[in-house]
């Protein structure tokens, strides 16, 4: 038998196709589900009590008493449970109807399994500037909790998902490594597929989901093989970090009306961070709309540079800590 385990946040208006996608799940044996609403401010509680009156399987719905995160939510959840076998997914995912059998068929031979997850292919139109979703076609080192499987003495064995994370992001990649670190085989499962919400193009969403960088941060420093995953320097987590951090200096040193001197060197220090969001990270298609986003994409890099430094304080403070 095997266990979902979803924490949600403030998504009531996605929880219904949720759970459509899970009774629609074409697994032969009994499978459980437990859905934890992280003390949601909308309407989640109330959405939950009916799809618990109407769901086709047993859901269990657990709420906490604070937000405290979804490192809390899902070791709630998962205890809750009395699977041998867990699965992991998000509030804002709709898995296909093989999910659970890949996931399970995966798991006889293995300890964890992570699966593919797509961007829902009914949401093509949302894809935008600011539009955010995950495209996972191959195994990564992040170990992405909208698709993953564990067997459960795995996860009692590392004490579960470490609840020290932030809000933002990093305790399901710090569960995999820790797994994975004590002798837990791993494989990709390419035909366990879930589908994960487009969300709509919003540059308030966008700047509010760096605070993700400082989860993402403490994670790179407990692992330090990850870095390699980011264009970073000694002291910038990514390129354009740097480059946007020149750029800021350059538009420092251009307020007023400075000498000509002071306004050509400003200049020199602006363009290497425009020619990289033209050219090698863009956040949107045509150049005229690239030209236009330039000021929104500075805010976006110069907040992720804010909650990467605070990723690395919070960092050093838990290593003096322990």
């Amino acid at each position: 038998m095997i266990a979902v385990v979803v924490a949600s946040y403030g998504r009531a208006n996605l929880l219904a196709q949720l759970v459509g996608g899970l009774e629609a799940q074409d697994l032969k044996q009994p499978f459980e589900v437990v859905l934890v609403d992280d003390c949601s401010p909308d309407g989640t509680s109330a959405v939950l009590a009916q799809l618990a009156e109407s769901a086709r399987f047993p859901l269990k719905v657990l709420r906490t008493d604070r937000n405290r995160g979804p490192a809390f939510a899902r070791n709630l959840g998962w205890r809750a449970s009395s699977s041998p076998l867990l699965a992991f997914t998000d509030d804002d995912c709709i898995p296909e109807p093989g999910w659970l059998s890949g996931l399970v068929a995966a798991l006889e031979r293995v300890d964890v399994v992570q699966g593919r997850t797509l961007p829902n292919p009914l949401q093509a139109e949302r894809v935008g500037a600011f539009s955010r979703s995950l495209h996972i076609t191959a195994p990564t080192s992040f170990f992405e909790t909208a698709n993953m499987g564990y067997r459960r003495r795995v996860v009692e064995d590392v004490g579960g998902f470490d609840e020290s994370f932030p809000l933002a992001a990093g305790e399901d990649t710090d569960l995999g490594h820790r797994a994975i670190a004590a002798g837990a085989s791993f494989v990709f499962a390419s035909d366990a597929v879930v589908h994960h919400e487009v969300h709509a193009s919003s540059f308030v969403s966008a700047v509010a989901k760096t605070k993700s960088w400082q989860g993402l941060v403490k994670v790179v420093v407990r692992y330090p093989e990850l870095r390699r995953f980011f264009d970073g320097r000694r002291f910038v987590w990514h390129r354009r970090h740097q480059l946007a951090l020149v750029a800021l200096l350059g538009l420092t040193l251009s307020a007023g009306r400075p000498r000509l001197g002071v306004r050509r060197g400003a200049l020199a220090l602006i363009v290497p961070y425009v020619n990289w969001r033209l050219r090698r990270e863009p956040l949107c298609p045509g150049r005229a709309e690239r030209i236009a986003r330039l000021p929104q994409a500075l805010v976006l890099d110069l907040a992720e540079c804010t909650h990467a430094a605070i990723g690395q304080v919070q960092s050093r403070g838990d290593a003096h800590a322990g």
